[in-house]
């Protein structure tokens, strides 16, 4: 994979279980690094990273006994 700036090369090595990075311009391995096991590729964002605050999203999950009885009716068997 190609970098969009053309500059740099990203190449996962999938039995080596690592990432070389080559310099196009200089046509030069700049660094090889490992990675999990078996890597298949590598992926871009056009977006520019944000101030590091993380969104974060409060979800409220009934209990088991909540959605059992949730209506008045009894549901322990539909999930079996």
């Amino acid at each position: 994979m190609v970098e969009p700036g053309g500059r740099y090369a990203y190449v996962t090595n999938l039995y080596g279980n690592t990432m070389t990075v080559i310099d196009l311009a200089a046509r030069r391995v700049v660094t090889t690094t490992p990675t999990g096991a078996a890597p298949n590729g590598v992926s871009f964002s056009p977006l520019t990273p944000n101030d590091g605050a993380a969104a974060e999203i409060a979800l409220s999950l009934p209990t088991h006994e909540q959605a059992e009885t949730e209506d008045g009716v009894e549901r322990h068997d539909e999930h079996h």
